[in-house]
């Protein structure tokens, strides 16, 4: 091989190295948000992170409406209910990761 092949093998080969540019998280570059895990190298999480949501419960004008009954059911068919409170919204928590189904009830009842 002469010089020049081999310089030129040189900078193919120098080209094909990884980079060390940081590389931006696709889910916040998309605007989500999440808490990264931290795990020893080749170990496998126990169980899925849970997830939770929040519900606004509102009449016409956008006023917030308490003490209405609501159903979550999440992506693993689990099906939560609450009340919101005083500023109209209840939150459901222990959620599987994915898209929920949301019904409202009705009011809550009193006793």
């Amino acid at each position: 091989m002469n010089a020049q092949n081999k310089a030129s093998a040189a900078s193919s080969s120098a080209s094909s190295a990884p980079t060390t540019e940081p590389v931006p998280c696709q889910k916040c570059a998309a605007g989500s948000h999440h808490k990264d895990e931290v795990r020893a190298a080749g170990s496998e999480p126990t169980e899925e992170p849970e997830a939770w949501v929040e519900v606004a419960v509102t009449d016409e004008t956008g006023a917030p409406l308490p003490n209405v009954r609501c159903e979550i059911t999440d992506s693993a068919g689990k099906v939560l209910v609450g009340s919101s409170n005083d500023d109209g919204v209840v939150r459901f928590a222990g959620l599987a990761p994915g898209q929920v189904t949301a019904k409202v009830l009705g009011p809550a009842s009193s006793g």
